[in-house]
Order: C-alpha cells, then structure tokens, then sequence
C-alpha cells in the first residue's frame, strides 16, 4: 500500500490553508491531520546479513516478526507484508498496537572482550 498520495494531499491541504477561513483551518489541524498519522505507522527495522546471503529482518518492537530476502529490496517488501500481518493478527485479537517512540536512537557501541586478556 502507497501512502505517498496522503502525504502529497497533506502537503497541499497546508497550502490552501493559508487562505481558507480560521474555523477550516482549526477543523483541518484537528481532525484531517490526527486521521492521516493514524494510517501510517512507523517501526524500526534491523537487516542483518544472512550467512546464506540475502538478508533476515525483524522488528523490535513487533516480537516474532521476522522475515529475509535475498536482496534488500525484496527483503524490505517481505518485512512489510510481514509487519501487516503481525498487526492484521493483533487487532483480530483484540490486542493492542504496539507504537514506537520516534526519539529512539540505533547506534553499535564497542566494549573490551572480558574474555581476553589485554
């Protein structure tokens, strides 16, 4: 599913804003824009090299949703479909949606091997 077409749209709602009486305005910002961030959920990914090639992928914040591919394209696609699935899965159960922090921070940090001496 291409979201894309949301984004453009919310870009030129902003525009016509502008221009438009105060109560639109007040009605656009708390309604249309609350309505379109629902429809986009964002999740951190982590690609790991597969032995075999390709790459596995998982989720964080989704426990259990991992999928691979052979190249990243097709990797990225099959984690997407996997994550509509995980949640598919989440809402018929009646549980709720994980959402992730926007502010967290990936990074590697390197520390001494303890099992080596210096």
């Amino acid at each position: 599913m291409d979201f894309s077409g949301h984004l453009l749209w919310s870009y030129f709602a902003d525009e016509i804003l502008t221009h438009l009486p105060l109560s639109i305005t007040v009605w656009y910002n708390t309604v249309m824009k609350k309505s379109l961030s629902k429809k986009i959920l964002k999740y951190t990914v982590i690609f790991e090299p597969a032995e075999e090639g390709g790459y596995v992928v998982s989720v964080p914040a989704l426990p259990g949703c991992i999928s691979q591919g052979d190249t990243f394209e097709e990797a990225t696609n099959m984690i997407k479909d996997a994550m509509r699935g995980y949640l598919v899965v989440l809402k018929q159960e009646k549980q709720e949606i994980p959402q992730e922090q926007s502010d967290a921070v990936v990074t590697q940090i390197a520390i001494q091997n303890p099992f080596t001496s210096l």
